[in-house]
């Protein structure tokens, strides 16, 4: 255990430095190494709820005086209506062999990837209720299915003109009742072997929660284009290597 817990710390406490610093690609950066590194999926999903509910609590928190707590909540239930029917869906496929699996996972995150570098919405004062439910069901799902529940949200927070720090607030705001269910519905569903990636990431927790800092840190130093500059072309060769194998 002593080494999973260290090396599942030490995936999530830099892949989180990044969802930290911009407000997304924790999940997308760490489902494709964790699988690479030999978990299955299910348990990987559930490792990376974990850390995401750490980081999102925290992060929420810090930043609670810029977040419009009463515009979060119908994307963030939504977001959790949306888990069931990706857990559903992550049942029934794991069926498959783990590289069909680590493909998959991989073609989902460039999807992802692609779809969010390629639609740049018009920043407004607010969006359509049609585009809030979508955003918020879309990324439930995903969250369920391949653990990445970040990229639709991303986009219903970037059609907004707000602030950074009311940006990444309303998105790790509502990252957190789907994590919560997440973190739940994983153990109950898939049994032992998900429950034991549940205790690895709770040990895990210091060592991911040292990315926040390290995070801010980047946030700072590193001009917001670039950070995302730097995020996309990661993001896409991780992808490439879970659907490749190189």
């Amino acid at each position: 255990m002593i080494q999973d817990v260290l090396q599942v710390g030490l995936v999530l406490m830099l892949t989180y430095s990044f969802q930290t610093a911009i407000g997304f690609g924790g999940g997308l950066l760490a489902m494709p190494i964790l699988v690479t590194l030999g978990y299955s999926v299910p348990v990987a999903v559930e490792m990376n709820v974990a850390a995401a509910l750490l980081q999102s609590v925290v992060s929420a928190y810090s930043m609670r005086e810029d977040i419009p707590w009463r515009l979060v909540s119908l994307p963030a239930f939504l977001r959790v209506a949306g888990l069931f029917l990706g857990v559903a869906f992550l049942y029934h496929i794991q069926t498959l062999d783990r590289e069909t699996l680590r493909q998959g996972v991989g073609f989902a995150v460039l999807g992802m990837t692609l779809l969010q570098m390629m639609l740049r919405p018009t920043p407004s004062e607010s969006v359509s209720l049609h585009w809030t439910i979508l955003a918020g069901l879309c990324s439930g799902f995903s969250l369920g299915a391949v653990g990445m529940g970040g990229p639709f949200l991303v986009l219903w927070v970037l059609a907004h003109n707000w602030s950074s720090m009311k940006t990444r607030g309303t998105l790790f705001a509502c990252y957190i009742p789907g994590t919560i269910a997440g973190v739940i519905m994983g153990p109950l569903v898939f049994g032992q072997e998900v429950f034991y990636a549940l205790c690895v990431t709770v040990l895990a927790g210091p060592i991911i929660l040292a990315g926040i800092p390290l995070g801010m840190w980047l946030g700072k130093l590193i001009p917001k284009p670039l950070l995302k500059k730097i995020a996309y072309a990661t993001l896409i060769f991780v992808s490439a290597k879970a659907i490749f194998g190189f």
